[in-house]
């Protein structure tokens, strides 16, 4: 605190208010700046929750399809093997038991993929006995 002795008590009054003034304004000034770094800092926390959330479920939309088929590049016939097979049994049934019904044909062809996949399926059965 300035000490103005040739002054008199209003004047020094009067000086000592301007400098409470002038520490006043520069004390709003930096409490104005940390509460927009505060805010800042607030905001990019959101954003943070909310993008590690957006990838737990994106991870969890996409991750399976893509792990079968990483799985199946890795160890070819896993999972097609077990499919094949029921898929050659529901015809060797259907051909074995002799009434052969055109819904469950047609049921049978949608499950093999299609005309060509169960034609190739037939040829396949046909040849391996």
């Amino acid at each position: 605190m300035t000490n103005y002795n040739a002054a008199p008590p209003d004047e020094q009054m009067k000086k000592m208010l301007e400098q409470n003034l002038a520490y006043s304004k520069q004390i709003y000034l930096m409490t104005k700046k940390v509460k927009n770094y505060m805010m800042l800092g607030i905001i990019m926390s959101w954003v943070k929750i909310f993008l590690v959330v957006a990838m737990l479920v994106l991870g969890v939309i996409y991750l399976p399809p893509l792990l079968q088929g990483f799985i199946g590049n890795i160890f070819p016939g896993v999972f097609n093997q077990r499919q094949e097979n029921t898929q050659a049994k529901g015809v060797e049934e259907l051909l074995q038991n002799g009434d052969l019904k055109q819904e469950d044909l047609i049921k049978l062809i949608q499950q093999n993929g299609g005309a060509i996949n169960s034609y190739k399926n037939i040829l396949d059965l046909y040849n391996s006995q």
